[in-house]
């Protein structure tokens, strides 16, 4: 059975009682924040996100360094000019692509030549019957 602590009116049991309930309140306060930070999820979440994603940066710098270690100096001096054939390729595609949509605009129909169009209307014509259309 429990012990009561007399308290006889005196400072000394007044002040012990005091300690006790500031000591209780205090393990309660702790114990209210380790399971509020354990109940919070998203939190959570987000800092093993936060972690997961630092380690990734992490590797993909060794990856990237052991490459540069790896590749021979004449493939790293044209690798500068990479970037540069790309866009050159790009804008020539794009040259190439534009002209070949305005080339035999004079059809009416947008993007098609006239050979293109007159292959379509033959095709559409029954073997049999020539000058009528399906």
């Amino acid at each position: 059975m429990r012990k009561h602590h007399e308290t006889d009116g005196s400072a000394g049991g007044l002040e012990e009682l005091r300690e006790q309930v500031k000591h209780a309140r205090d393990q309660l306060g702790d114990t209210v924040e380790e399971l509020t930070a354990k109940a919070d999820v998203k939190a959570r979440a987000q800092e093993k996100a936060a972690r997961l994603a630092e380690g990734a940066q992490h590797r993909a710098k060794r990856a990237a360094h052991a490459v540069q270690e790896r590749t021979p100096e004449p493939v790293r001096k044209n690798a500068a000019a990479a970037p540069l054939i790309a866009v050159g390729a790009a804008g020539l595609v794009t040259v190439l692509v534009l002209r070949r949509q305005h080339s035999g605009s004079t059809s009416g129909r947008s993007g098609r030549s006239m050979r293109t169009v007159k292959s379509v209307r033959s095709a559409r014509r029954p073997s049999g019957r020539r000058g009528r259309w399906c």
